[in-house]
């Protein structure tokens, strides 16, 4: 199934068809995201507008259409992916850092919504993660990225899967509206 995260009608047909194949929804992932660096005097509009239409305004259709079908299940989880990014800032990434610490912020208000429906709201924060968005960074900046992990390297994206995977079920049934750092310690030496 296709999905155009930044319209809603394609939100509101791939709900449709995933009730239709599996008779309810108890999960949503909101992991799409995208980067590009640019110093804030070298930022254009189209830039920011693009990196708020997939990283903040796909997140809130995901929320907005998918949660009252969740809520219907009685019990389900939303997961929702920021970035280390939203809490240690660094020039030339002004878009970035604000969506994906916007990101952190709507987890929070949809987490206390949406507890009275049965559905909780998370958040993974990950670190420097070795998956294709690592192409953007320079070597320089990779090297960098490890030189500030305690851990001494970048996570696998195994690492954040069996995050996801304990938001998501049942075992976290008492988690919501809560922020899970995958980063190696890198916050924490910040």
């Amino acid at each position: 199934m296709r999905l155009d995260i930044t319209d809603a009608a394609s939100w509101a047909g791939a709900v449709e068809a995933a009730v239709g194949a599996f008779g309810k929804l108890t999960t949503l992932s909101n992991t799409a995201g995208i980067i590009h660096g640019a110093m804030i005097q070298d930022e254009t509009l189209e830039g920011w507008s693009k990196m708020i239409a997939v990283n903040q305004t796909a997140l809130f259709l995901g929320l907005k259409i998918v949660a009252p079908e969740i809520a219907k299940s009685g019990n389900g989880a939303i997961l929702n992916i920021s970035s280390l990014v939203s809490v240690i800032c660094a020039p030339g990434l002004i878009s970035y850092a604000a969506t994906k610490s916007a990101v952190r912020a709507m987890t929070k208000v949809a987490a206390l919504e949406y507890v009275g429906q049965g559905v909780r709201v998370n958040t993974i924060v990950p670190g420097g993660i070795k998956t294709p968005i690592q192409a953007n960074v320079t070597p320089e900046q990779g090297e960098w990225q490890k030189a500030q992990t305690p851990m001494g390297d970048l996570g696998e994206p195994n690492d954040i899967a069996y995050g996801a995977l304990y938001l998501l079920s049942d075992e976290a049934k008492y988690v919501t509206g809560t922020e899970l750092f995958i980063d190696g310690g890198w916050s924490s030496a910040a």
